[in-house]
């Protein structure tokens, strides 16, 4: 498992875009050299990549989200229909 964030891969990336070292950059987030410069070149984070793949799309996933939220905040068990 990483020891760094989107987060952190995030603000290496506008620290390398507001002019710093992609070395400097990596290794004050605590991020892998190869893994900034891949980011700079384009790719995608896994998760990103790999979204096809889902059962659910991410609208559908986040409705779900908010109908089990609503379900468990009034006390009802999810259904199954």
């Amino acid at each position: 498992m990483p020891k760094y964030t989107e987060e952190s891969i995030q603000q290496a990336l506008a620290a390398v875009r507001a002019g710093a070292l992609k070395h400097q950059a990596a290794k004050l987030y605590g991020i892998p050299r190869s893994t900034l410069i891949n980011r700079l070149r384009g790719s995608v984070t896994r998760k990103q990549a790999n979204s096809d793949q889902q059962a659910l799309s991410k609208d559908q996933e986040d409705h779900l989200v908010m109908w089990a939220t609503v379900q468990a905040k009034l006390g009802l068990p999810p259904t199954y229909l």
